[in-house]
C-alpha cells in the first residue's frame, strides 16, 4: 500500500458533495472528465513532477486555478473543453518544456490571453474568440501564422480575432516590473532563430519601433533596461543601448531594413541616418542575384532595404523569374542603382548584408505573410 507522503490530495466539489482525488505523485495523468466538477483545488498537483496530462473535460466548472501546474515542466496536455469557463489564467502552463496542446472549446469564454502558452503547438478555441498576445510575440512565425491556433470549425479559414496587448497601457495598469516579468518568461521559451522577430516586436512594444532592428540577441538591447524599476529610465537606456549597437552593427555591413530614419531624426538616433543611407545604397551593390535556367531567388534582395520596399510593393515571393527581374531591375534603376545577376554559376555568398539566419528567417516569414491568397476559380461555367 502507498503511504499518504507518495499521493497527492485533488479536493473538488460536484453533485455529489465535496470528494477528493487520490492519484501517486509519479502518476503521469490526471482524469477528472465527466464528473460534474463546479470547483477543483490543484495545489497539491505541483508535486507532480511526471505529469504529462490534466483532463477535465466535460465539467461544470465556470473558473479554475492553474497556478498548481506551474511545477508540472513535462505537462503536454490540458483538456478543460466543455465546462462553463469564463476566463481562465494559462500563464502556470509557461513552464511546460514539452508542451503539445490545450484544449479550450465549449465554454463560455469571449476573450482570453495566449501569451503564456505561444510556445504550444496548438490551442484548440471555439471559432471567432477573442484572443491577445504581448507585443513580443507579434511576428513569431506561429503567432504571425496563427498556425497554434486550431479552431473546432468546418471552414479552414482562422475566424478567431487576433489582437495585441498594448504594453504601454499594461505598464500604466500593473506597473514597469509586471511587464518586464513578461518579456523575461516569454524570452526563456524564444528560440535563437527567432530572436530578430522577439526583438521586433519587444521594441515596438515598448515604443521603439523605429530602431526595432537589431540583429542578435535581444537580452544585448534589453538586459540593463529590464533591471531598472522605472519604466522612463529603462526606456532611455534601452534605446540608447539599441543605438549603440545598431551604430556598430552599420559598420559591420549588418541589416537596416527596418530602421525608420524619418523617425528616428526626430530622436537620438539620428546620428545614425547618414550612415544608414550610405549603407542602404553598399547592400544593392554588394547584393548578387543567383538565376538558374527560368529560376530566380530573390531573398539576396530581399535582405537589403531598398530590395524589401520594391519587392513587398510588387506583391513577389523567394523566387521569380527573368522577365519579373528586368522590372526589378527598372525600379532599382529609378534610384541610380544597378543588381548583379549570376546566371547559372555558383555563388559563395549572394549577400550584400551580413546577417543572422535568424533575420533570414523574419524575413522569409514576412514574405511569405504578406502573400496574397491564392484564388481557386471554380472549372464549372456559371
Amino acid at each position: 500500500m502507498e503511504s499518504s507522503k507518495s499521493l497527492v490530495r485533488i479536493p473538488y466539489s460536484g453533485n455529489l458533495g465535496k470528494q477528493v482525488e487520490e492519484v501517486s505523485e509519479d502518476a503521469m495523468k490526471i482524469d477528472l472528465y465527466l464528473r460534474t466538477i463546479s470547483s477543483i483545488d490543484l495545489q497539491e498537483v505541483s508535486r507532480m513532477k511526471q505529469l504529462e496530462c490534466l483532463d477535465l473535460s466535460y465539467n461544470r466548472l465556470e473558473e479554475v486555478d492553474l497556478s498548481g501546474l506551474s511545477g508540472c515542466i513535462k505537462l503536454r496536455e490540458v483538456r478543460l473543453q466543455h465546462n462553463g469557463l469564463i476566463s481562465v489564467n494559462l500563464w502556470p502552463l509557461i513552464f511546460s518544456e514539452n508542451p503539445f496542446y490545450i484544449d479550450i472549446s465549449n465554454n463560455e469564454i469571449d476573450f482570453i490571453d495566449l501569451t503564456p502558452v505561444f510556445h504550444w503547438k496548438a490551442v484548440l478555441t471555439d471559432p471567432g474568440l477573442h484572443v491577445q498576445f504581448d507585443p513580443c510575440l507579434k511576428y513569431i512565425p506561429q503567432i504571425l501564422s496563427r498556425s497554434m491556433i486550431d479552431e473546432r470549425t468546418k471552414f479552414k479559414e482562422p475566424l478567431a480575432i487576433v489582437g495585441f496587448n498594448d504594453y504601454q497601457k499594461v505598464i500604466e495598469e500593473q506597473g514597469w516590473k509586471y511587464v518586464v516579468d513578461r518579456i523575461n518568461r516569454v524570452f526563456e521559451k524564444i528560440q535563437s532563430n527567432d530572436w530578430f522577430a522577439f526583438q521586433r516586436g519587444v521594441m515596438e512594444g515598448l515604443g521603439m519601433g523605429e530602431i526595432a532592428c537589431y540583429d542578435g540577441n535581444p537580452m544585448d538591447i534589453l538586459e540593463n533596461g529590464l533591471e531598472i524599476d522605472s519604466f522612463e529610465d529603462a526606456r532611455y537606456t534601452i534605446y540608447s543601448e539599441a543605438v549603440s549597437l545598431i551604430d556598430r552593427q552599420i559598420e559591420s555591413s549588418g541589416p537596416t531594413t527596418f530602421l525608420d530614419i524619418e523617425r528616428m531624426l526626430k530622436t537620438e538616433a539620428c546620428t545614425l541616418v547618414p550612415k544608414i543611407v550610405d549603407r542602404r545604397i553598399n547592400e544593392i551593390e554588394n547584393t548578387i542575384v543567383p538565376q538558374t535556367n527560368d529560376r530566380v531567388l530573390l531573398m539576396p534582395l530581399w535582405i537589403t532595404s531598398i530590395g524589401y520596399s520594391i519587392l513587398s510593393a510588387m506583391k513577389l515571393g523567394l523566387r521569380t523569374n527573368p522577365k519579373v527581374v528586368q522590372q526589378i531591375r527598372k525600379h532599382i534603376a529609378k534610384l541610380g542603382q544597378n543588381i548583379t545577376i549570376a546566371r547559372n554559376v555558383a555563388t559563395e555568398n549572394p549577400y550584400g548584408v551580413a546577417c543572422s539566419r535568424s533575420y533570414r528567417r523574419h524575413i522569409a516569414q514576412m514574405v511569405q505573410h504578406n502573400q496574397p491568397s491564392p484564388q481557386y476559380i471554380s472549372s464549372r461555367k456559371l
